[in-house]
């Protein structure tokens, strides 16, 4: 190997290992939740990032540091962001993101306290959804404004279920806002089991007897519904023989024979009677 050549390969090994201890020994900037080595951020940007951190920090405790440089040099990005999280000290309930501007790479990682609760899927996926678009087209305030946003509105969801850091009255509004069809429906159950049930203690009340336990499910097909109203009253059992009255004596009648004398002549008479009758029937996300 020429002289030339290995002195070439040991600059190129000194720029690295410059780079990379410059790197894992970047101290934060002045206003600690964004530190711009880039020098590719607003003023705005800077401090809608610090407005947000301050409200996080009353809410949860929580902690969005963004750190932007123009390289990472031969370190990865993840060990990049956990060194810079550990030595800054970030909040267990905190995120660091940090972003290469020259070599379009960068990740989130986050505090022990949240890392079940916002995994390595979920980095990647708020990366790529509010983040990669803009910070790769060179629209650096877009891409840490929407992102420092959406993680915010993950913070006021995630403590909001937890109860952490909010009233009583606004988790209160809050599950009445997510669930008011379901709210309404169980409103209006609770109305036709109520009129039902009222309706079932009449219904004994009328008989005169105790009133037995209701089930909601009697809504369906209960006591109550089967019935009626009284029976009318039944009317005197018919004879047998049917409708024709009771049977004539025997020897009596309109066809019988006389006994008594006549003084002429007599001619044949006779004649019958029959009775009627009828029928019935019913981790870390990003680019290492």
């Amino acid at each position: 190997m020429s002289r030339k050549r290995f002195a070439s390969i040991l600059l190129c090994l000194i720029m690295a290992i410059s780079l990379a201890s410059t790197a894992m020994a970047l101290d934060p900037g002045p206003d600690f939740y964004v530190t711009d080595e880039a020098g590719v951020l607003s003023r705005e940007t800077v401090d809608y990032v610090i407005s947000v951190n301050s409200e996080l920090e009353e809410l949860c405790g929580g902690q969005i540091v963004i750190v932007l440089v123009d390289y990472f040099g031969d370190v990865y990005a993840d060990e990049f962001t956990v060194s810079l999280f550990n030595d800054w000290q970030v909040s267990g309930s905190g995120m660091l993101l940090a972003a290469s501007t020259q070599e379009n790479r960068g990740g989130i990682t986050v505090g022990s306290e949240i890392e079940g609760s916002f995994p390595d899927s979920m980095k990647s996926q708020y990366l790529d959804r509010y983040f990669w678009d803009d910070f790769d087209d060179g629209s650096y305030d877009e891409a840490v404004t929407n992102l420092v946003g959406s993680l915010y509105d993950w913070y006021q969801d995630e403590y909001a279920r937890n109860g952490d850091g909010i009233s009583f009255f606004e988790r209160l509004i809050s599950f009445i806002i997510r669930n008011i069809f379901l709210i309404i429906f169980l409103v209006l159950v609770l109305m036709i089991v109520l009129a039902d049930r009222s309706r079932y203690r009449r219904y004994y009340f009328g008989l005169g007897i105790p009133i037995p336990r209701y089930h909601f499910w009697y809504i369906f097909g209960g006591p109550h519904h089967r019935y009626r109203g009284p029976r009318p009253p039944r009317g005197p059992r018919p004879p047998r023989g049917g409708f024709g009255g009771p049977r004539p004596p025997r020897g009596s009648g309109f066809g019988g024979r006389s006994g008594g004398g006549f003084g002429g002549r007599s001619g044949r008479s006779g004649g019958s009677f029959r009775g009627g009758g009828g029928r019935s029937g019913g981790g870390f996300g990003g680019r290492r």
